[in-house]
């Protein structure tokens, strides 16, 4: 009797999907190449102006994007509303064999503060879990999205697990994982080799 039920799982639908393809592409955009007019936007994506306005007018609700007044320009026509990167960072941390390299990093690449931290020996992933923990705790951070960690060696990105990092001596650790634990943000591990 069960064949005689109708579906009830959750489909997305093709609207939904192309409006979050659509989202991607103007939060790539912005990313990419920073603040720019609505009519860039328009003019780079294909899109219809009430689209960009719309999706422009999601990213702002959410806190991803700012929208500046628009100025004359001296062309003919209305002058166009500028997107530019919110205020939200992204905490970047690299380990190196003599310490660990560390930046918080804005939306559009806008590095707003980077510092080193030496160590006389290569640090251990369970010294490295402890370092971001600790940064974390530091700079309690109103607007981190997440951690990135960028390692040099063979990493199995959707785990975020270091396979091996000879440089630093570390095989088979879940380093993405026991940050993502102790810090409560998400932490994604790549290969910076």
């Amino acid at each position: 009797m069960a064949e005689d039920r109708p579906d009830q799982r959750v489909h997305p639908d093709k609207n939904d999907q192309t409006r979050r393809r659509n989202l991607s592409a103007l939060v790539t955009l912005i990313h990419r190449d920073g603040a720019q007019p609505r009519s860039a936007l328009t003019r780079e994506t294909g899109l219809n102006r009430a689209t960009i306005a719309a999706l422009v007018g999601e990213l702002v609700d959410a806190g991803v994007v700012t929208e500046q007044a628009a100025t004359a320009s001296g062309h003919v026509g209305r002058p166009s509303a500028t997107v530019a990167p919110g205020e939200y960072t992204v905490l970047a941390v690299n380990p190196e064999t003599t310490g660990v390299r560390v930046a918080i990093v804005g939306f559009g690449t806008q590095i707003r503060k980077q510092w080193y931290i030496p160590q006389e020996m290569p640090p251990t992933p369970d010294g490295l879990v402890e370092v971001v923990a600790q940064l974390v705790r530091d700079l309690q951070p109103q607007h981190m999205l997440g951690i990135g960690v960028a390692v040099p060696g063979v990493i199995e990105t959707s785990s975020g697990t270091v396979r091996n990092a000879p440089h630093l001596g570390w095989r088979g650790e879940p380093v993405g994982e026991r940050i993502s634990q102790v810090t409560g943000y998400p932490a994604y591990v790549i290969n910076d080799a």
